[in-house]
This record gives structure tokens, sequence and C-alpha cells, in this order.
């Protein structure tokens, strides 16, 4: 029996030069891995999501970013418009 090697999200954070990654099976797993506190938000960001060859980004302002970080009922939704993104 062969099992299907399942890809990994990569997730790619720009937040005004600085780049932040994170890779994991689970997207948001790999969101939350990025490590960003309240105090690293401070300006808008762009989020690139990918699995494979597919790619999605979104660009979120500094209310969004904060709230994606500190909520996870937004990363959860996020997470699902990110997923939908890439199907």
């Amino acid at each position: 029996m062969s099992k299907k090697k399942e890809s990994k999200y990569k997730v790619l954070l720009d937040i005004k030069g600085t780049k932040h990654n994170a890779e994991n099976i689970d997207l948001d797993k790999a969101i939350e891995s990025l490590g960003m506190t309240w105090v690293d938000l401070k300006n808008i960001g762009v989020m690139t999501v990918s699995k494979g060859s597919k790619k999605a980004e979104h660009i979120f302002n500094i209310p969004q970013m904060k709230r994606l970080f500190n909520n996870k009922t937004t990363r959860g939704v996020w997470v699902k418009n990110f997923k939908l993104m890439l199907k």
C-alpha cells in the first residue's frame, strides 16, 4: 500500500521588508507558528500562502493583522478563505 504524501502549507508574511516563514501540514498551525506578537504588528503585511504549485496572497492592514494573530475565530475564518483560494 502506498501512501500519498500530503504537501505542506508554506506561509510567508512580509511586514515592511521583514520576512517571516512557516511551514506545516495544518494551515492554522503554520500561521500560528509565525510567532507574531501584538508589538510586532505595526505595519501592513502581505501574507502569501502556497501549497504545491498553487499560491494565494492577501494584504492585511494593521487591525486585521492584530485580529488574525490574537483571535482564534478570525484566524479560522482566514484559514478557510485561504484554503478556498488555493482550490
